[in-house]
C-alpha cells in the first residue's frame, strides 16, 4: 500500500469516527442548547422584568439573543470604542460585566484596566474574562479614582455618564484629564433623554447633541459628537481630545 493510500485510509477512518461521535452526542448538544437559552431567559426575567434592575448588564445576553432581538447597540459601542484602542493603555470606567474590555478592546490594546463600583459586576468580569493577560478588573468608585497622572492613553466611559449628576461629571472629568496623557482621548456614549428616564438609577440624561457638545467643551478644546437613531432609542457618542 502506498503512503498516499495509507494517508487516505487514515483520513477516512478519522472522518468516520468524528461523524459517529457527532451523531451520538447531537441529542445531548441539542438539549444543552435548550437548557442554555432557558437559563438566559430566566436571567433576563430576574434582572430586567422586575424592579429594581441592576446597574450593569450581562452582555452575554446580547450574544445569546441577537438572532431574536436583532439589537446592535452592544456591538456598535464596542466597534466604535475599538477604533481608538489599538496599542493603547486603556482605562474603562464603569466597565460593568467587562465584555467591552474583553471582547473589543483587549485583543488590540496594550493593556486594559476596567473599574466599576459594583463588586458583583467585577466578580463576574474577573470570573468570565480574567484569563486575558492584558486585562485587570478592580472595584472602584470613579468619583474617587486614585490613578497616577498620565497613566492612560485612552479613557472609555461607555453607557455610564448618565448615572452621575452634572456636578459629579465635573469631578470625574477633572480626574480623567489628569490620568490621561496630553493628546489622549475620552470616548464614550450615553442615551438621549426621553419623557421618562430610561433607567431608575439615571441621574442626568442629555437632551440633545448640542447640550452634550456644550457641556464637554467646558473641558476639552476638541470634541466630536454624533448620534445613532433607532426606533427604541437614540445613542449619543462623544470623543474628546485631552
Amino acid at each position: 500500500m502506498s503512503a498516499h493510500a495509507d494517508l487516505s485510509l487514515k483520513t477516512k477512518v478519522k472522518k468516520l469516527v468524528y461523524t459517529t461521535l457527532w451523531a451520538l452526542f447531537l441529542p445531548f448538544s441539542y438539549l444543552g442548547n435548550k437548557l442554555y437559552f432557558f437559563g438566559k431567559n430566566l436571567e433576563f426575567a430576574k434582572d430586567w422584568k422586575a424592579i429594581p434592575n441592576p446597574e450593569w448588564f450581562n452582555h452575554e445576553l446580547d450574544l445569546a439573543f441577537f438572532s431574536k432581538w436583532r439589537l446592535p447597540y452592544f456591538f456598535e459601542r464596542g466597534i466604535y470604542a475599538s477604533e481608538v484602542a489599538r496599542d493603547k493603555k486603556v482605562l474603562d470606567l464603569c466597565c460593568g460585566d467587562g465584555s467591552v474590555s474583553a471582547l473589543f478592546i483587549s485583543p488590540i490594546a496594550k493593556s486594559v484596566v476596567g473599574v466599576d463600583f459594583d463588586p458583583k459586576a467585577i466578580a463576574h468580569a474577573q470570573r468570565r474574562y480574567g484569563q486575558h493577560e492584558n486585562i485587570q478588573f478592580s472595584v472602584m468608585d470613579i468619583r474617587s479614582m486614585n490613578f497616577g497622572p498620565k497613566e492612560f492613553d485612552v479613557c472609555l466611559w461607555e453607557a455610564a455618564i448618565e448615572h452621575f449628576t452634572q456636578n459629579e461629571m465635573d469631578q470625574i472629568i477633572s480626574t480623567i484629564k489628569r490620568v490621561v496623557v496630553p493628546g489622549g482621548l475620552l470616548h464614550g456614549h450615553t442615551i438621549k433623554k426621553k419623557a421618562q428616564a430610561s433607567h431608575h438609577d439615571h441621574e442626568y440624561e442629555f437632551d440633545s447633541l448640542e447640550e452634550m457638545d456644550t457641556f464637554l467643551k467646558k473641558y476639552f478644546s476638541k470634541v466630536e459628537v454624533w448620534e445613532r437613531v433607532y426606533k427604541e432609542r437614540t445613542n449619543f457618542y462623544f470623543r474628546c481630545v485631552n
